[in-house]
């Protein structure tokens, strides 16, 4: 059973986001947005938090019915509980209970997450920090909408319909996305998709933001914007997020993405166990109980679609060629799957 938090507010619609959301330091960027299907109200503290949200919202798109969530940004962070970090992960401590979930990052970024919404607390300065903190926060939010949030690429299939790329970070769902956009395959996301049931099966819509790409997976065409800022010895190239698509995509099929040894990428047939295995363990906040109970069945449900493992090859020269032929193969292999399926 979760343990009650520490302390004494409850984040409910009186609680820690209400009251930061009417709080005289936080005002209206101006801006409705949508985080998959759900209308998002958009809230910053001062002109340099409103940048830093409108940059991390930018891809979003515009909300024009009434709210049922908002996402404050301010520098005023919540309580943090006393007792120890429920999990500790991705450079962040967790504490959660039946209600909310309360996320500090090591840098000093804090925020909290109910039903109602998402307030981050901080230095504006720290994108990364935003960036990682509201996910997990968002992760929470979204699953009292009945969606999840899942750690993946998404790749749109000729055919019509999305197949859903799983995979660790550093495995090469990015290199994917470079791999699909220089093969004219749509995209929606290369990190986070929003999943939610339909009315024939599940779809998935990505979270619409700027797109990083490893030097080997930038297609020689594309719209780039310049090497990443701020990142190091890892060089990315960052692409608009108007390179992504929108909208919700029936699921057809789901990929593990892996490092190969042979120096062409290749695609053979996934196990249902091992695709199973992504689908879990890609669901952000697979670590808190509840969230695992309501996702188990619904990973276990899309474990049953055609399923197939894509290694990266070796030869960072052969990736675009290589990896293009894997994704041509896979419209044809689905149909294969689900001949055998039926």
């Amino acid at each position: 059973m979760a343990r009650p938090m520490d302390t004494p507010d409850t984040l409910s619609s009186s609680g820690a986001v209400a009251d930061r959301a009417r709080s005289s330091r936080a005002r209206s960027s101006g801006k409705a947005v949508l985080i998959g299907d759900i209308p998002v109200r958009v809230e910053a503290g001062t002109d340099r938090h409103a940048t830093t949200i409108g940059s991390l919202t930018s891809g979003w798109a515009s909300g024009s019915t009434p709210p049922s969530m908002s996402f404050s940004f301010t520098d005023e962070r919540p309580d943090i509980p006393t007792r120890p970090p429920d999990r500790e992960q991705n450079g962040l401590r967790l504490w959660w209970d039946d209600h909310r979930l309360v996320a500090e990052d090591v840098l000093g970024l804090a925020g909290t997450a109910n039903a109602d919404g998402l307030a981050i607390g901080g230095d504006p300065d720290l994108r990364k920090s935003v960036d990682r903190v509201s996910a997990f926060l968002l992760g929470w939010t979204l699953t009292h909408h009945d969606r999840d949030l899942v750690h993946a690429a998404g790749l749109v299939l000729p055919q019509g319909g999305c197949a859903v790329a799983l995979g660790g970070t550093g495995v090469g769902k990015s290199t994917l996305v470079g791999v699909a956009l220089a093969n004219d395959f749509g995209v929606l996301s290369d990190d986070l998709l929003v999943v939610r049931r339909g009315d024939n099966g599940f779809e998935a819509c990505g979270v619409r933001r700027l797109v990083a790409l490893p030097p080997e997976a930038v297609p020689l065409n594309g719209p780039d914007l310049g090497p990443l800022r701020n990142d190091g010895t890892r060089k990315r190239v960052a692409f608009p997020a108007s390179v992504l698509q929108p909208g919700f995509h029936p699921i057809r099929a789901v990929l593990r993405i892996t490092h190969g040894t042979s120096p062409s990428s290749t695609l053979v047939d996934a196990p249902q166990r091992e695709a199973f295995d992504a689908l879990l363990g890609g669901r952000v906040l697979s670590s808190t109980p509840a969230i695992v109970r309501r996702w188990l069945p619904r990973a276990a449900a899309l474990s049953r679609l055609p399923g197939f493992t894509l290694a990266h090859g070796t030869d960072p020269g052969l990736r675009l060629s290589s990896g293009g032929e894997c994704l041509d193969q896979v419209e044809p292999a689905i149909r294969r799957r689900s001949a055998a399926l039926a």
